[in-house]
């Protein structure tokens, strides 16, 4: 129990060091800076195949068929494959498992179900992350149809002209679009701030070309059409921040009141601990006393 207190105690002091530290910031960014992610080539695709298919031919067949027939899957499985490291993608030796064996390596044994084991009956982890993954895309479809058509009409006209670019530009659009749409299910204010935010960067880049070819005169007027942009784009920001805050004062009360719970659950106890002692070695000579039927 005091234990717990104490984290606790220091999870409160860590949320409220953030949110005095947030209040305190100065400075606004501008810019979203998004994780750099390594993007799979062409090439970097067939080099991976190449070892896999040294390894593991069976494998590399399979791959190569759903690289045709499903590009989604395709390239979820490469992703998967990368982030888990060379373990996952193992050697001659690393890619046999005993015979009988089923489920994940452990400890640098066996590995889990090939993809063609698992494909044949439909089952398993992998189908139903895939089956979570088109889920998660038919929403994003269908949400990205209904607030941007026009992205929507390219990515449907990409699917039928050139699979697999459409499923890289699914990646892009996700990275653009993707977080108002995870903003539209939990939280719609923020969602709509964002949408707001990203017409103004686009407004923004537009002035900029502008301005770059303007003479004198008309450079003022497009310098003041920015200023207007980046003013609101900071009250966006503010409002974006406040919002975030507000989570966090949210998450901060609501921890107070566990405490509360618990420190009242303490001062309880300490008033029937004589009871308490009492009950529970009453309760250690009963099981001492039961007869062992099984000996």
């Amino acid at each position: 129990m005091k234990a717990k207190h104490i984290f606790i105690f220091a999870l409160l002091a860590f949320l409220a060091t953030n949110i005095i530290a947030a209040e305190k910031a100065e400075d606004i960014d501008f810019e979203d800076k998004p994780q750099a992610r390594k993007q799979l080539t062409e090439d970097r695709i067939d080099r991976m195949l190449e070892r896999i298919a040294k390894n593991n031919p069976e494998e590399a067949e399979e791959l190569e068929k759903m690289r045709k027939e499903n590009p989604d899957m395709f390239m979820k499985e490469l992703h998967e494959r990368i982030m888990q490291g060379p373990k996952r993608r193992g050697s001659k030796n690393s890619s046999r498992r005993p015979e009988g064996s089923k489920g994940k390596r452990d400890g640098g044994g066996f590995r889990g179900p090939s993809m063609h084991e698992v494909s044949r009956d439909g089952g398993g982890p992998r189908s139903e992350r895939f089956a979570q993954m088109e889920k998660k895309k038919e929403e994003y479809l269908k949400w990205l149809q209904e607030n941007y058509p026009d992205e929507f009409a390219r990515l449907q006209e990409l699917k039928e002209e050139k699979p697999e670019l459409y499923f890289r530009q699914m990646m892009v659009s996700g990275k653009k679009f993707g977080r108002i749409f995870e903003a539209s299910k939990s939280n719609p204010e923020l969602a709509g701030i964002l949408k707001e935010d990203m017409a103004l960067k686009q407004k923004r880049q537009e002035l900029i070309k502008q301005i770059s070819k303007a003479n004198d005169e008309e450079k003022a007027e497009l310098t003041k059409q920015l200023e207007a942009v980046i003013g609101q784009r900071f009250d966006l920001i503010l409002k974006r921040k406040q919002i975030a805050y507000d989570k966090l004062r949210q998450r901060l009360e609501k921890l107070k009141e566990e405490v509360k719970t618990s420190q009242d659950e303490v001062e309880k106890w300490k008033d029937t601990k004589d009871a308490k002692v009492q009950k529970r070695i009453t309760e250690l000579l009963k099981k001492s006393e039961k007869f062992n039927w099984e000996n």
